[in-house]
């Protein structure tokens, strides 16, 4: 092949692709275009859904699990605050924002003890900004070696929707809903619409998960029930060791509790006998 046909080549590779990138572009900004509008649609629905749930409040409780302390209970507010924002021309986004009320009461409250593992457990409080270290003490190098962890406060709870001309999708964040930390969804301008609005509306409410469930092949549902059975016959099976370990725990404790009762007994009775011996050996008219 010629130098110029090399060149022509090369120039044609190159015109095919800037039209590629050109077309892309100009795909993402239609589709950014489109979700725009649909997130003025979307703010006014959940406006109207807020307000109704706010007027009807239901009592809906929010489980988070915290490694090494237990199940933080909380009661959803329904305290909705629901904002528009655009910080540019070529970004927007739509924020629902409310707070789960942690029920103190309902909380395990812990006593943990080491240095070591009172800052793990302390380290996973603070980074959820929960309030739950209480009565510490310290040892002689200052360092917290025995407190109680009982959590309370609240939890904020958010569904961010944004978008930007530069991706052309919709980013679904939510906060704190199944458990604590984050988790994103991604959908096109097309899949934004009025039947995904009413998803989030139930997911909003805590009416059911539908929108964060993933469609999964049967096998791969067979394979999970299969695991989850193993798992509750492994959980029944070590429950059943731990209340026997608990019994024989016990029969040895109350065993050395009549053993020493029966030392003490032995040892009662051998004082009273050498008493007895003694009075025996003394000889008339002594005292």
């Amino acid at each position: 092949m010629s130098l110029l046909d090399q060149l022509s080549k090369q120039a044609a590779q190159r015109k095919a692709g800037e039209d590629s990138d050109q077309a892309q572009l100009m795909d993402r900004q239609a589709s950014f275009a489109s979700l725009e509008i649909k997130l003025g649609e979307y703010k006014s629905y959940l406006e109207q859904l807020t307000k109704l749930l706010a007027q009807h409040p239901e009592k809906v409780q929010q489980h988070y699990e915290i490694p090494g302390y237990g199940t933080i209970v909380a009661l959803v507010a329904h305290d909705y605050v629901v904002k528009l924002n655009q910080p540019n021309k070529t970004s927007i986004e739509v924020l629902v924002s409310f707070n789960a009320t942690i029920q103190t009461e309902l909380c395990p409250n812990v006593e943990v003890q080491g240095v070591s593992r009172i800052q793990t457990i302390k380290a996973l409080f603070d980074k959820h900004r929960i309030p739950a270290l209480t009565d510490p003490r310290k040892d002689g190098s200052g360092a917290i070696s025995q407190a109680h962890f009982r959590a309370r406060g609240k939890i904020p709870m958010s569904i961010l929707a944004q978008t930007d001309a530069a991706s052309g999708v919709l980013k679904l964040t939510l906060s704190n809903f199944e458990d604590l930390g984050q988790s994103i969804k991604t959908y096109t301008a097309e899949q934004f619409n009025e039947q995904l609005f009413d998803q989030i509306g139930h997911y909003l409410a805590r009416k059911d998960n539908e929108l964060t469930k993933e469609k999964l092949p049967d096998g791969v549902l067979k394979k999970l029930r299969h695991t989850a059975q193993q798992n509750e016959m492994r959980r029944k099976w070590e429950e059943k060791l731990a209340a026997q370990a608990l019994a024989e725990e016990e029969a040895a404790r109350e065993a050395q509790q009549q053993k020493k009762l029966s030392n003490r007994v032995i040892a009662g009775g051998k004082s009273l006998l050498d008493k007895l011996s003694g009075l025996i050996k003394k000889k008339p008219g002594e005292s």
